[in-house]
């Protein structure tokens, strides 16, 4: 979809590639290896404010009663695959006030994707010893 027409409070999800376009690109089927996730926040930035004779900045704070910044929670799951390893990133975010601030769940990231996308866990390595026994 169209970034102008995403309601960015509500969890999406982006492809990245290596290489940058003017117009859309197709990520074709095919299973990607998820070799790092990192997560990260973005805060709004408040207007700078003088106070007295000091200047001052608020991130994602209550400045003089005013409401929370919000805040954008992401994150970034780095992908390999070798039929196309021009994608290299896929970024699930949401904006919420930072007060209320969370993460996107595994499930709100499978949510967003719908069937465009299957996000499969690796097994834990307590059931692997189980089934082993």
């Amino acid at each position: 979809m169209p970034a102008n027409s995403l309601n960015r409070y509500y969890p999406h999800c982006k492809f990245e590639t290596w290489q940058m376009l003017d117009s859309e690109k197709t990520v074709e089927p095919d299973t990607f290896l998820i070799h790092k996730v990192v997560r990260w926040d973005d805060y709004a930035m408040q207007p700078v404010q003088l106070a007295s004779s000091r200047i001052s900045a608020g991130i994602g704070v209550h400045i003089n009663g005013s409401d929370p910044s919000p805040i954008n929670t992401a994150t970034e799951m780095f992908l390999r695959s070798e039929r196309q390893p021009d994608v290299y990133r896929l970024i699930c975010s949401q904006w919420e006030d930072a007060t209320e601030a969370n993460h996107v769940t595994i499930n709100q990231i499978r949510r967003a994707l719908g069937d465009t996308f299957s996000l499969q866990l690796p097994e834990l390595q307590e059931s692997k010893q189980t089934a082993a026994q």
